[in-house]
């Protein structure tokens, strides 16, 4: 379902680049945010995951309009509480209405699933 393509960085430096997949049957390129990296002064999709057993888990999908406020943090910080190896996932987009989609269409995959096999 996610697929991370090796040696490849965008922005460069930020980090690997990890494939997610949407109800839709279309899939997604995520950039995982360093630890301690200034990011991006834009809009994202935001996908908070764990890697387990080499492939990303999803745990939340969110979006954010402006993504170094830092309105994610506290959500991270309560993930790692139970998931401490929980990362953000970001991926640039300055349309709200296109954020909103993907959050739907990603939301609907991973979280859907997760919430009937519980």
């Amino acid at each position: 379902m996610t697929r991370l393509r090796k040696d490849e960085t965008y922005p460069p430096g930020m980090g690997s680049r990890i494939e997610i997949a949407g109800s839709s049957g279309r899939t997604y390129d995520f950039t995982a945010l360093p630890e301690g990296v200034v990011p991006p002064f834009q809009g994202a999709t935001l996908v908070f995951a764990e890697k387990r057993r080499g492939d990303w888990r999803v745990l939340d999908v969110r979006q954010t309009d402006y993504l170094p406020r830092g309105d994610w943090r506290p959500i991270l910080e309560q993930i790692r509480a139970e998931r401490p190896n929980a990362r953000l996932l970001y991926r640039l987009n300055i349309s709200h209405r296109v954020r909103e989609a993907e959050t739907l269409d990603i939301g609907g995959l991973h979280l859907a699933a997760r919430a009937e096999a519980a």
